[in-house]
């Protein structure tokens, strides 16, 4: 069913971003998934106060997910004021409006969490690991191509 989902989403133009930070709780909390509709230059400009935009910030290499305070002039542009919801304090810099990725569209609360633990190795482990040991559990090792015996150096080709 979750990867259904993450189909249809990305089917429908959505980009999936897991939250890893708590600065947008209770909104969008720790651990949730986060789908974010991509902002063309003109949506961008529509935005407003009280939008959730992911934007690249250029200190830092992930996107920051945060609400819009504030509209404000500044270099003959509209920029952004920015502001987790659970920050005491406005971001310290303005968002101009090419650094703004995408709009928050929905979050699942939790998911992310789940998609965390696909990532190799971990993941790799999970979806690889665990139904050929189910295998070998309930068939034996003959299932997965184990004969029991050893094999002759020159058997091989």
């Amino acid at each position: 069913i979750l990867v259904i989902g993450l189909v249809v989403a990305t089917l429908l133009g959505l980009r999936i971003q897991v939250v890893e930070s708590p600065s947008m709780s209770p909104t969008v909390p720790t651990g949730a998934l986060a789908l974010m509709d991509p902002a063309s230059p003109e949506e961008v400009s529509g935005l407003g106060r009280g939008d959730v935009i992911a934007f690249q910030h250029p200190e830092v290499d992930e996107l920051v997910l945060h609400r819009i305070v504030a509209v404000r002039s500044a270099e003959g542009e509209g920029r952004f004021e920015t502001k987790g919801d659970a920050n005491a304090e406005v971001d310290g810099r303005l968002v101009a409006p090419d650094e703004v990725h995408s709009t928050l569209a929905r979050s699942v609360p939790g998911l992310g969490r789940i998609l965390l633990w696909l990532r190799p190795p971990f993941g790799l482990v999970l979806l690889v690991g665990l139904p050929l040991l189910a295998s070998v559990a309930t068939r034996g090792p003959r299932s997965v191509g184990w004969s029991g015996r050893a094999r002759n150096a020159s058997s091989v080709t």
